[in-house]
């Protein structure tokens, strides 16, 4: 098979995995029990101690439901939400009473901080253990079972031995 050929299976396997993918995330935030409006009426539109009569509550809740488009048949919210996604636009986090994609790039910052660091550690690390183990073959006994180990630790209990043995008080 041809380089092309495998790039271009390759590249629709990776748009129908991720067009999947999203649209389970849609149908389980749309399908999970609760009421987004009735909570978004919670945080957004009623003031705490105040008392509020029913008919106040249900105006409030269809124009949060208006808001977050609720009100729209299924597909049209599918379509709606495509839309959106494809124009970078992430929606509103009822959290933060903010909108999403600023809020995801002050999170992302850090991470960034945090992994790219780590990354070139470990690419520099890793290349050096590689060269030392293919050049001297009796070190190569050594690193297999102790790489073994590592590999096999899940990387969360890795990350915490790391944070208490590497970690400042």
């Amino acid at each position: 098979m041809s380089l092309k050929r495998y790039l271009i299976k390759r590249g629709i396997t990776y748009i129908v995995v991720f067009v999947v993918a999203i649209t389970i995330v849609w149908a389980l935030v749309r399908f999970a029990p609760g009421d987004p409006g009735l909570t978004a009426v919670m945080r957004s539109f009623m003031a705490p101690g105040v008392r509020y009569t029913e008919e106040q509550i249900e105006e409030f809740k269809q124009r949060a439901r208006a808001m977050l488009g609720l009100d729209l048949p299924l597909h049209e919210q599918y379509i709606l939400f495509w839309a959106r996604l494809l124009q970078g636009d992430l929606g509103w986090s009822m959290y933060y009473s903010a909108p999403v994609a600023p809020k995801l790039v002050e999170v992302l910052t850090y991470d960034l901080i945090l992994i790219t660091p780590a990354v070139i550690v470990s690419w520099f690390l890793g290349n050096w253990i590689g060269a030392l183990a293919a050049r001297h073959r009796k070190l190569d006994r050594v690193f297999i079972p102790i790489i073994y180990v590592l590999t096999s630790i899940p990387y969360f209990l890795l990350g915490l031995a790391f944070a208490y043995i590497l970690g400042v008080v």
